[in-house]
């Protein structure tokens, strides 16, 4: 009797640690990742940046203590991207292929496809994510997997979407008065 209690527990532990996932299907989690991002570039995006630092390539940061560490050229104390520009903007998961689960951490390993904009030019991409077993599917929690170059990084919808933000900036600015008169002066 013992020992068929043993097993039975042992067979439910098993069942259980298997369907800890939301979802074992890592396309499910693509949809609450992409509004998460969705979000992001809709409040952030929409914004007055404030001290973007530049170098006379044109490549900025937001970051004061980057900009200390880097040669600056000029500073433009504020910028907000035109609203018709903004609306191009986009990140977002197209769709994500199982690969299993890794055995060390118990996490859900996925490589998700997806596109961008910055409003002039699009793309694609692929990202290797570890999806731990907390998540569901509006609510991911994941992390760059160790092949990666950010391996071991935290996902962020944050950082995915400023990334799309930035380079949307980086392009448009270009045609700003402030930063031709600036650029002028380097010349």
């Amino acid at each position: 009797m013992k020992k068929t209690i043993h097993t039975l527990f042992a067979a439910g532990f098993c069942v259980m640690a298997g369907s800890a996932f939301a979802s074992q299907n890592c396309g499910d989690y693509t949809a609450g990742a992409n509004k998460a991002i969705a979000k992001y570039i809709a409040t952030v995006g929409t914004g007055t940046y404030k001290d973007l630092y530049f170098d006379r390539k044109g490549n900025f940061t937001l970051d004061k203590e980057e900009a200390q560490s880097v040669h600056i050229d000029f500073v433009i104390k504020s910028y907000k991207l035109p609203a018709d520009a903004i609306k191009k903007v986009y990140y977002r998961f197209t769709d994500a292929t199982t690969k299993g689960v890794r055995t060390a951490t118990g996490r859900l390993v996925c490589s998700f496809r997806g596109e961008y904009s910055d409003g002039i030019t699009t793309g694609s991409d692929v990202r290797n994510f570890d999806v731990d077993a907390t998540s569901d599917t509006s609510n991911v929690s994941m992390i760059y997997s160790p092949n990666e170059p950010r391996g071991g990084t935290k996902f962020s919808a944050g950082a995915i979407a400023q990334w799309a933000i930035n380079s949307a900036i980086s392009k448009v600015i270009v045609t700003d008065p402030e930063y031709q008169a600036q650029m002028a002066k380097l010349r």
